[in-house]
C-alpha cells in the first residue's frame, strides 16, 4: 500500500499508482545519472525506497523536497513548460543534479505535475539546506503568469489577499 511513506510522499506515490489508463500519465525519474521512463508505478516506489535508503546514512529526517505544479484551470500547458519550471526550482534551491521523480497527469482534462527531489548529496552524504524555499517558490510561481500574460491570483500578487479556503491537496 501507500502507507509505507510519509504523508507527502504517500500522496505522490498513490497518484502514480492509481493514475490508470483512464487518465493520461507520463512519468519519469532520474536517479544518479541514469534517465529512464518507468514502466509502471513500482519504479516510482523503488525510486523512493532508494532515496530513503540513502538518507539513512545521514541524520536528515526530511530527506525529500516536493512540489505540485498546477497552471490556471483555463490554460493548456505543455510538458516543456513544466520541465522549465522544475529546472528553475532545482537551480534556485540548489538541487541541480539531485535524484528526482516527476509525474505528469491529467485530472478533469487539466495537466499538472508533481516533482519530488532527494535532498541528499550522495557523494557527501549530507542534505542540501533549503533556506527561504517558500519565498523562492512564490517568486517562481509568479513568473509563468507574467510570461504568459495570465491573470495572477490576488493572493499571489499580495499574500494578505490569499484565500485560505482555496487549497488543493492534489
Amino acid at each position: 500500500g501507500c502507507r509505507e511513506f510519509s504523508r507527502e510522499t504517500e500522496s505522490f506515490v498513490c497518484t502514480a499508482r492509481h493514475d490508470g489508463d483512464a487518465r493520461r500519465r507520463d512519468a519519469h525519474h532520474v536517479f544518479g545519472t541514469e534517465r529512464r521512463v518507468p514502466r509502471d508505478a513500482d519504479d516510482v516506489v523503488g525510486a523512493f525506497r532508494e532515496a530513503y535508503a540513502i538518507s539513512k546514512g545521514t541524520k536528515c529526517r526530511q530527506y525529500l523536497f516536493g512540489v505540485s505544479i498546477s497552471p490556471p484551470e483555463t490554460e493548456k500547458v505543455g510538458v516543456a513548460a513544466f520541465e522549465r519550471a522544475i529546472e528553475t526550482i532545482e537551480q534556485r534551491n540548489g538541487l541541480n543534479g539531485h535524484p528526482r521523480v516527476i509525474v505528469f497527469h491529467e485530472k478533469n482534462g487539466r495537466r499538472h505535475a508533481h516533482c519530488v527531489w532527494s535532498r541528499i548529496k550522495a557523494d557527501e552524504m549530507r542534505a542540501v539546506n533549503l533556506p527561504h524555499f517558500k519565498l523562492k517558490l512564490r517568486d517562481i510561481s509568479r513568473e509563468p503568469f507574467i510570461e504568459h500574460g495570465w491573470t495572477m491570483p490576488r493572493g499571489l500578487v499580495n499574500s494578505e489577499e490569499r484565500n485560505p479556503l482555496k487549497f488543493s491537496r492534489e
